[in-house]
């Protein structure tokens, strides 16, 4: 069996010390729960892949807290830019009154409903599942027993292959 290093050893303590805690202080922010545990995983994985880079005198906490409360504000930042995006999206919408432009958005979602058929089988289900029936990524992976990374990859398997077949049809 494998022996743990000083640094294996350090790092586990303190995840298992202030996951916790830093879960909660990036709830405040989010106020999302599946969000604020993404910040805090994604926040000790970029502090294990630097760990060796960093360096902090007394205490690793004030290095958490400003890397926790970064990541909060860049989801916060991307989550309003993806709203303004939709808002816009929806305005045009409302404004567009060309039959024209109606029929060819129509081609384009039965084209896009076309390509997701054509997916891989277990990600059409996981795209299928998040997407068309509006389950959470923790749902999806607790019924098919998988980690909500998995349901990720296949998401995002799921965007590339749908990007890649919808630009080069229009």
């Amino acid at each position: 069996m494998k022996r743990k290093t000083e640094k294996e050893r350090d790092y586990e303590i303190l995840f298992k010390t202030h996951y916790k805690q830093f879960f909660y202080y990036a709830l405040r922010y989010v106020n999302d729960t599946e969000s604020a545990a993404d910040i805090t995983n994604d926040v000790f994985c970029y502090l294990w892949e630097k760990y060796d880079q960093l360096t902090w005198d007394d205490s690793p906490l004030p290095l958490l807290y400003t890397l926790t409360r970064n990541f909060c504000v860049n989801y916060l930042r991307k989550k309003e830019a993806e709203q303004k995006k939709f808002n816009l999206l929806l305005a045009s919408d409302i404004y567009t009154n060309s039959i024209v432009e109606t029929i060819r958005q129509e081609q384009k979602i039965e084209q896009i409903m076309e390509n997701i058929q054509q997916l891989p089988p277990q990600t059409h289900h996981i795209f299928n599942e998040c997407f068309i029936k509006g389950r959470t990524y923790k749902e999806v992976a607790d019924e098919n027993q998988i980690s909500i990374n998995t349901v990720k990859t296949h998401i995002k398997r799921a965007l590339s292959l749908l990007r890649k077949k919808t630009t080069n049809k229009y």
